[in-house]
């Protein structure tokens, strides 16, 4: 078994990672698969920590204590750092919303475990995601997973196991690892307990992956294999050839990989190879001199700042400023990063890490209880709403209010299997009206129920509670569908007696605008297939309330915008940044499309069993290109980028006042 000492050009490759995430982050081009730089890190841990581990065991001096507290040494006071220059920051330009979860992102980030945080929150790749100052320390999260489990395992297979067992366990598990990643791309799974659901389902699937250490295992296994390899010594052209392979298969990945990707998965291997190839051979071959340079090295010795430093400042700029970077803004992020990364270094990193005495232990846990403590505060206190003027204040709340908060006692639903609650107007053992669908049905609740409590209807909202309508183009829609529709057919015990089945989604979300046809046809099969369910046959009247004009979902939230504290003057008003997001890329005309063929389809094929009524809101509230946003007394139709205010809802409601009622109350 081989002990390999550390490489100076391990520096210089911890540079190329760290550049090739912060030129993704700043969008630079030609490095739009920039993010393999932090797989590139796992490998990079998953040698040296197994370099380690091994050293102190042959030398029998190896303890699991201290090498926790050596990582956590090592990464945690320029979190701590971090966080504090962060929420400084934050506290002046975030608004109240966007500074309760920055807060809990901080926390978790602080305990490791931030990337339990955004998986269950939005996709990486997704660009809201830029608006999360802390979402990089979703990787440390892995890492430090990663540094918990893989020293037992190897105490263990060093214990019972010879060398040649050791590297077939390791590359054996590694390729099983990828086969059931590559499975679930494929095929997804299903998970019947109710920790799963939510996250299993459609899109969720890939974050599951893409967030959590057991299915990154795989990349740090790259590199723990090659302290078990015997290493031969090699001439200067095999040497060279697979350093420069190496470098090619990196800069490759770097080129072909982007956000479209399947990551992780076997998309990484070229770039895990190569990384494997610069770490392997031997470092005194002539190109090894491209990352064995002072450059790099110094680069290297910063990266772990750098690339804590580097995101935040992206991030909290684009906040404020409302737009993509310019060509002097990245230039003037990137001089700030390295200036305060090299700080961070010389005046964080080293001396906590090497020279850790009683007084920094003390002025540590003071440090640390101050920000955790701080960021519970600002929970408790909604996110400090007094830093708003009166105005934003009001705003703040006219957006902000769900329909179920503003109109509606909300109570524990009779269906026994749904942890959450519902709004009921009137008895719900005997309700004669039900709204069902995903959150952008519930956006509809206030007038239907205004509409109910003045004609004595039994009214009951169970959208989002009882499980969408799959459909085709959903994915892996032939695996979960069946699933969906058991959960969904359960919610049938307690519509006995309802007569009308109001639906709302955001239909255009599971969907891509050239399957049109083939998703309305989806979308009405499935409400055929509910209607096979005995307790569904007293349905005579089905209302389907269409697409709703949606901005940009890259857009910052409008509560998000239009809520921000006035510490700074903001340079793009709100107004200017949304103007112009219905117009891209011909989205209204393809909702236009969409409305019109799940109307057409939903009259060919129900209207024979139910009476119908189909609301589209793009003819209240657009013409042609440009869509209403804002009423002449100032209030917003949208709370954010995919969903109406209650404003607008009652807007539109009243807007078919007279079709609606008639058709509900005849």
């Amino acid at each position: 078994m081989r002990i390999i000492q550390y490489q100076p050009k391990i520096d210089g490759l911890r540079a190329l990672a760290v550049l090739s995430v912060v030129f993704y982050h700043l969008k630079i081009s030609y490095f739009d698969g920039g993010f393999i730089g932090v797989d590139i890190f796992f490998v990079i841990s998953g040698y040296l920590i197994t370099s380690i581990i091994l050293s102190e065991k042959k030398r029998g001096i190896f303890s699991f204590k201290n090498f926790l507290i050596k990582r956590i040494k090592r990464l945690l006071p320029a979190i701590v750092f971090v966080s504090l220059l962060t929420i400084f920051f934050g506290f002046l330009i975030l608004s109240p919303d966007d500074l309760i979860n920055f807060s809990k992102s901080i926390i978790t980030s602080i305990f490791f475990i931030s990337n339990i945080l955004y998986w269950t929150e939005s996709n990486y790749f997704n660009q809201i995601s830029e608006f999360k100052p802390f979402l990089h320390t979703w990787s440390l999260g892995v890492e430090m997973s990663f540094y918990l489990i893989w020293p037992i395992i190897l105490i263990f297979l060093i214990k019972f196991l010879k060398q040649k067992q050791i590297i077939f366990f390791i590359i054996i598990t590694s390729i099983l690892s990828l086969v059931f990643i590559e499975y679930v791309y494929t095929k997804g799974l299903v998970f019947e307990t109710d920790i799963f659901k939510g996250f299993f389902y459609g899109k969720y699937i890939s974050d599951t992956l893409f967030y959590n250490a057991p299915f990154r295992l795989f990349e740090f296994f790259f590199g723990c294999i090659l302290c078990f390899i015997p290493k031969k010594k090699y001439g200067d052209l095999t040497n060279q050839s697979f350093f420069l392979l190496g470098l090619i298969l990196i800069f490759c990945s770097i080129l072909i990989l982007n956000y479209k990707s399947k990551i992780p998965g076997v998309s990484l291997i070229p770039a895990m190879i190569g990384t494997s190839f610069i770490i392997f051979f031997n470092e005194k071959s002539f190109l090894n001199k491209i990352l064995n340079n002072k450059i790099m090295i110094g680069i290297g010795l910063i990266s772990y700042s750098l690339y804590l430093v580097h995101w935040p400042l992206i991030s909290l700029y684009k906040y404020y400023n409302l737009g993509a970077l310019g060509f002097y803004d990245k230039i003037i992020i990137l001089i700030l990063s390295f200036f305060t990364s090299i700080l961070m270094y010389f005046f964080i990193e080293k001396p906590w890490r090497y020279n850790y005495s009683k007084n920094k232990k003390f002025f540590s846990v003071i440090i640390l209880a101050s920000i955790i403590g701080f960021c519970f505060f600002t929970i408790n206190q909604n996110g400090f709403v007094d830093r708003l003027n009166e105005v934003e204040k009001q705003m703040l709340y006219k957006l902000k209010t769900t329909a179920k908060e503003a109109y509606c006692k909300p109570q524990k639903s009779v269906f026994k299997k749904v942890i959450e609650k519902v709004c009921v107007n009137g008895d719900e053992l005997n309700a004669d009206i039900i709204l069902m669908g995903d959150s952008n049905g519930t956006m509809w609740f206030k007038p239907f129920a205004e509409f109910s409590k003045r004609n004595k209807y039994n009214f009951v909202n169970y959208s989002r509670i009882c499980k969408n309508f799959p459909h085709p183009a959903d994915f892996n829609y032939f695996l979960i569908k069946d699933f969906i529709f058991k959960d969904f057919l359960n919610c049938s015990e307690i519509v006995t007696n309802a007569k009308v089945l109001i639906i709302g989604n955001a239909w255009f979300n599971y969907q891509f605008s050239k399957y049109n046809k083939e998703m309305a046809e989806g979308f009405i099969n499935n409400i055929n297939i509910i209607r096979e369910n005995k307790n569904f046959r007293n349905i005579e009247k089905i209302l389907i309330l269409g697409q709703i004009p949606a901005f940009s979902s890259n857009n910052l939230d409008i509560t998000s915008c239009l809520t921000r504290p006035k510490f700074f003057k903001k340079k793009v008003s709100c107004e200017n940044y949304y103007k112009d997001s219905f117009k891209k890329k011909n989205f209204l005309e393809s909702i236009k499309n969409f409305n019109f063929e799940l109307e057409k389809y939903a009259n060919e094929k129900l209207t024979k069993d139910y009476s119908l009524l189909f609301i589209d809101p793009l003819k209240d509230l657009c013409d042609k290109n440009e869509c209403i946003q804002v009423s002449e007394k100032n209030d917003y139709f949208y709370k954010d980028s995919n969903h109406i205010s209650n404003y607008g809802a009652k807007y539109i409601f009243d807007k078919n006042k007279n079709l609606i009622e008639e058709f509900l109350r005849n």
